[in-house]
């Protein structure tokens, strides 16, 4: 199965990200995040799979928070 509601607060937390932080990261749009917290909409299965990646290896959070520098750079 999916990560549960809980286990996403917990892996955002580890790394001090708030809601928003975690929707830039994934490239995700504005309260997906909240919405998979709070059990309303289920993320999908690559989601599911990066999430616990991120868990597993945290240069994978250093290395999308590169992406998302040099997204910014040339757009």
């Amino acid at each position: 199965g999916l990560l549960s509601p809980e286990h996403i607060i917990a892996i955002r937390r580890r790394y001090n990200l708030n809601q928003d932080d975690l929707e830039k990261l994934l490239g995700m749009g504005q309260k997906v995040v909240t919405r998979w917290e709070r059990g309303k909409v289920l993320q999908t299965k690559p989601v599911d799979d990066l999430l616990r990646l991120m868990e597993q290896l945290p240069q994978i959070v250093e290395k999308l928070r590169e992406f998302r520098r040099q997204e910014e750079h040339t757009e």
